[in-house]
């Protein structure tokens, strides 16, 4: 009987990370629908300063939960209360802990944008090149862009500063979601949820080619999870990735 009680908590540990971590991505969903770079313009009121606490309070838990789960697999020690685990119970299963970050990017992937409306200017850059116009020469108010009202004014009269194949990336997100969409408003979400897509595939390209960050885990049994706890995996650092393009 001791043992059945002991043996309850190495698995509920990791498992309400889990769920913390999710409940604080949720959060952060829920959050920027009220304070987040909305297409309509930047929201104002009672409903953008409770939008904004909701959100905060979602980055913070969110980012306390990946902490607290990825410092022991950085240091080879045991993860919190134990876990579904490989390597002799030292850090849980590497398709355990991807299922876990996917659990966490979910809620952000369907969430507006949050902390920057760069992204819209991207679109309308992108918009732009596609119809022949220069982006290079014009902003995208000068240019005739249909979504200029969701550009940052500081932008809308400024000439692309993006390489070719940022532009060209961002004409292909406009001529598929011309394709599926008809109107203006469904067209720029779906360029939206594209370049969404583009950030994400950079992010993870970034992560996947860069050299592993160094430390006592490189020798550890946990070494191929070590990259959990690793600054380019943060929370603070994927998030901006789905939320916004440009943060």
């Amino acid at each position: 009987m001791t043992e059945r009680r002991r043996s309850r908590p190495r698995v509920a540990g990791p498992r309400r990370l889990r769920v913390a971590g999710l409940v604080g991505s949720v959060l952060m969903a829920a959050g920027a629908y009220r304070a987040g770079a909305l297409p309509g313009g930047d929201p104002t009121g009672t409903a953008y300063r409770w939008g904004l606490v909701v959100w905060l309070i979602g980055l913070v838990t969110l980012s306390a939960a990946w902490w607290r789960l990825g410092v022991p697999l950085r240091t080879g020690g045991p993860v919190p209360d134990g876990g579904p685990a490989r390597a002799g119970g030292m850090v849980p299963a590497s398709r355990w802990l991807l299922v876990t970050g996917a659990c966490w990017a979910l809620p952000l992937l369907v969430a507006p944008p949050t902390a920057s409306r760069d992204l819209y200017s991207y679109a309308c850059q992108g918009a732009l090149w596609l119809d022949g116009v220069d982006p290079y020469s014009v902003g995208v108010a000068d240019g005739g862009c249909r979504w200029t009202d969701a550009v940052p004014v500081l932008w809308q009269h400024t000439p692309t500063p993006y390489g070719p194949l940022a532009v060209a990336l961002s004409g292909a997100a406009v001529a598929v979601a011309r394709t599926v969409a008809g109107a203006a408003d469904p067209q720029l979400l779906v360029t939206v949820g594209l370049l969404r897509v583009v950030a994400l595939a950079g992010a993870a390209l970034v992560a996947g080619f860069l050299p592993g960050w160094p430390g006592p885990a490189a020798s550890t049994p946990g070494r191929r999870s070590g990259w959990a706890c690793s600054p380019r995996w943060s929370p603070c650092t994927w998030c901006p990735a789905r939320t916004t393009t440009g943060w």
